[in-house]
């Protein structure tokens, strides 16, 4: 990826005026061989059957952490963490569709490799996503009862000041604005 965005600058600079074209020639036809040579690596790295070890590590380890998860913002954390796995997936699909892999039954181990731990992380992410919702549901029955309970003290606080018609009116707003708030919050929760 590194070779390839120098690649793309190097075509840029070409069109700049007073630049020494032979020399970014010559850096491209060194970043050419490079890229053929750490091409050459790279597919004998992935046809070995532990290459993709690593990523089943961190998918198995994002399963793992699924049954620890006690807030949501923890769960996002390991949601942030699976997307990243599935980024890391990506790029590799789009490396291997990049080298240059003579033999087509390589390409083709080498990407139903990478399938598989797709499946995996989808369904690690599934699973993940539906925790993540049973616990938004308990958090928000929490803090609705907790902003409940605010608004209702804050009515009675509103009761015990308010001494002109204009005060109730300026209070009054100020508890419709709180409630509109808790509805616009709370809206795909039908029960509150």
């Amino acid at each position: 990826a590194s070779i390839r965005k120098l690649r793309g600058e190097i075509i840029t600079l070409k069109e700049q005026k007073y630049i020494d074209t032979e020399e970014l020639e010559r850096i491209d036809t060194a970043l050419l061989e490079s890229n053929d040579k750490i091409s050459a690596k790279c597919v004998n790295f992935l046809t070995q059957e532990s290459s993709l070890s690593s990523y089943l590590e961190k998918i198995e380890d994002v399963k793992k952490q699924q049954d620890t998860i006690e807030t949501n913002a923890i769960g996002k954390k390991l949601s942030e963490e699976a997307n990243q796995i599935g980024t890391d997936l990506e790029l590799l699909i789009e490396t291997v569709s990049n080298l240059k892999i003579e033999d087509a039954t390589q390409t083709t181990q080498i990407l139903d490799r990478i399938t598989a731990l797709f499946a995996q992380l989808n369904q690690a992410k599934a699973a993940l996503l539906k925790k993540m919702k049973e616990l938004f549901s308990k958090e928000a029955v929490s803090e609705f009862n907790a902003q409940l309970r605010l608004l209702d003290q804050g009515m009675i606080s509103y009761l015990n000041l308010v001494e002109t018609p204009e005060q109730c009116d300026e209070y009054l707003t100020k508890l419709m604005i709180q409630l509109e708030e808790l509805e616009g919050k709370y809206s795909e929760f039908t029960e509150f």
